[in-house]
């Protein structure tokens, strides 16, 4: 038998192993993983939420009738804010909360900058505390939605009690505070994206809402809720979450968003604000786009099943063209404004 004859069997018996092992690997390799978030009762967390927001004004013009204004407005603005709160699940039904206790242990969000034109400008130096922080809150589903109960009054004297919260800031608060708006509903595999734009516009239009009801000037606040829901109703978005890899208990996810609003229908917005608005500018037209693109990435413990930590950010822009009729003058602004964003946070167990 010649040397080429030998070689063929032992070459193919090779190459077979091979491919039997190829095949093995790569069953094992499509491992389905379960990313959601899970519960069970008595767990304790610790949650920490960031971000960090800046806003430029790159461009802007600004008539009055026939006059052109010969300065135009500075907006430099840097807004951070943190909040930590710490939870106790009270009842939990496969894996999904039923009730909890949570405690805002602190909320501040803290505004620096530059705004105004001319002899109007202001530096912006301001730190506010959030309407939660200091609370310990009751959250549980009813039948219809959630109940919300304050226990932050408990075994408080009179003079050291916090006054009741409104409906909108008991509407702001939920389960959900544990970066399910990132995490698949089943299981992935590595490699396989999931959607995540219709949780994304939610849960973003719940948080500005929400920011808006925690205004002290009450009447102010009910004017910004429904400016802000009728233009998150224009939004729209491309997000996706795609499990990167898996080693040990840690799941490395890559998130990409891309959103846009679009919003022209002034007339909406005047119809929903004029009853609570001082004063509304007549025949108020024109259009605000906003475009943002944000990347991430997400390390999710499987042994715990929760979001550990999260980084994101990106840029976004502004175009805004708007045309009014105030006191029978004619006003045209015209403006682009860009900036930044960064969003971070995670969930830690407590033993």
């Amino acid at each position: 038998m010649t040397a080429r004859r030998v070689a063929f069997p032992a070459l193919s018996m090779i190459a077979l192993a091979g491919l039997v092992g190829s095949s093995i690997v790569a069953r094992e390799a499509r491992v389905a993983h379960d990313l959601r978030p899970l519960f069970a009762e008595g767990d304790k967390y610790e949650i920490k939420q960031a971000f960090k927001l800046s806003l430029n004004l790159d461009d802007a013009e600004m008539k009055f009738g026939e006059m052109t204004l010969p300065q135009t407005p500075t907006v430099n603005v840097n807004i951070a804010g943190e909040e930590t709160t710490s939870e106790e699940v009270k009842k939990a039904k496969d894996g999904a909360i039923e009730e909890l206790v949570r405690s805002y242990d602190d909320s501040t969000v803290k505004i620096t900058g530059q705004a105004g034109m001319g002899e109007q400008m202001q530096d912006l130096d301001e730190e506010e505390t959030g309407p939660l922080s200091g609370r310990k809150l009751k959250i549980a589903k009813a039948e219809g939605g959630l109940e919300v109960t304050d226990l932050s009054n408990e075994g408080k004297a009179t003079d050291e009690q916090l006054e009741e919260l409104t409906t909108d800031q008991k509407a702001g608060v939920d389960l959900d505070s544990h970066f399910e708006f990132l995490m698949p509903t089943k299981t992935v595999e590595v490699g396989e994206s999931w959607d995540i734009g219709k949780p994304f516009v939610e849960k973003i239009t719940k948080m500005v809402t929400a920011s808006a009801a925690a205004q002290e000037d009450e009447k102010a606040g009910e004017v910004m809720q429904e400016i802000f829901k009728t233009v998150m109703e224009g939004m729209e978005s491309t997000a996706t979450g795609k499990l990167e890899s898996v080693e040990g208990d840690i799941a490395t996810i890559n998130y990409a968003i891309d959103a846009k609003i679009k919003f022209d229908d002034f007339a909406k917005i005047i119809e929903k604000v004029a009853e609570e608005a001082d004063e509304v500018p007549e025949d108020l037209a024109g259009e605000v786009v906003l475009n943002m693109k944000l990347k991430g990435i997400g390390k999710f413990d499987t042994k715990i099943h929760q979001l550990k930590d999260l980084e994101m950010g990106g840029d976004f822009g502004v175009d805004l063209k708007m045309n009014m009729t105030q006191q029978g003058m004619e006003i045209a602004v015209q403006g682009k404004l860009s900036g930044s964003m960064e969003i971070g946070g995670g969930v830690t167990k407590k033993q």
